[in-house]
Order: C-alpha cells, then sequence, then structure tokens
C-alpha cells in the first residue's frame, strides 16, 4: 500500500517523528508501507527485461515458439526482423552483431535471472519463462507491434 501524505519542507524539517499541522503544504512526499520486498524487485526485473528492445524481442519470439527449446540461429533471424520492421532487406541489421551481442550480453542477462538456458554447444535456448513476464510481454507486445 502506498500512502500520499502532502507536507512543507519546513513542517518536515521541524518535526521529530511525526509531522505537526499547518497550512504550509506545498511539496508532497510518498511513504511506503507494507510492500513485499520479493514481488518489487520480481516486477522491477521485468520491467528491466521489457526496457531493452531486444531482450523484449527475444521474450516475444520465445514465447510465440510452438517448442520450448529454440535454435539459436532462429533467434538471431527473428530478432534482426523485428528489428528491421519494415526496412528493406538490404538494410536489416548484419547478422554478426546481433550474434555477438545476443551471446554476450542479452541472452547471459536473461539466463542470470533464471528465464532461460542456452546450451553452449548446439546454441540451443530453452525458455523456462516466468507468469509475470509473459503478462507484461503479451501487453507490451500488443502495444508495440499493433
Amino acid at each position: 500500500m502506498i500512502v500520499l501524505n502532502s507536507y512543507s519542507i519546513n513542517e518536515l524539517l521541524t518535526s521529530n517523528d511525526s509531522v505537526l499541522s499547518g497550512n504550509d503544504r506545498t511539496d508532497t512526499v510518498v511513504t511506503m508501507v507494507s510492500r513485499d520486498p520479493e514481488q518489487s524487485v520480481q516486477f522491477n526485473t521485468v520491467l528491466d527485461i521489457l526496457r531493452i528492445p531486444r531482450r523484449r524481442y527475444i521474450v516475444y519470439i520465445l514465447q510465440e515458439a510452438d517448442e520450448s527449446v529454440v535454435p539459436f540461429e532462429t533467434i538471431v533471424e527473428e530478432v534482426r526482423k523485428y528489428e528491421a520492421s519494415d526496412e528493406a532487406e538490404s538494410e536489416l541489421p548484419q547478422r554478426q552483431s546481433i550474434r555477438m551481442a545476443l551471446i554476450h550480453v542479452h541472452l547471459p542477462k536473461l539466463e542470470s535471472i533464471g528465464l532461460l538456458k542456452r546450451d553452449p554447444q548446439t546454441g540451443d535456448v530453452r525458455f523456462y519463462g516466468d507468469p509475470l513476464l509473459e503478462e507484461w510481454a503479451e501487453r507490451t507486445s500488443q502495444f508495440e507491434l499493433e
């Protein structure tokens, strides 16, 4: 639960534990109470994942896949298509730069939080998912892609 209280800076500075009453209410102070730390960490993680376009695209691709294991090159090509959107074929992003970013940045990040596992031998990516992530990714994709 979030409680919003409006107090002036003077009231906050002159009070000990409680705020004295007064008419000079110029600034708003937000007090957080009864917050579940596990839920906010999980929600913050979901927002962190979805704020980066390539990670969003990876989640979209893995959610839309018919199988829980997706070949790495399929992910590279699908990310490339997302990034190109309506661009001409000649202007598609380079596969090699996408590969490097996925291998060294995005997939390790998603793997470190337990959403997927990439087999270093085959390159296959197994998606474990997360209900909260999938819900927000669905909402994001509806907004972004339609």
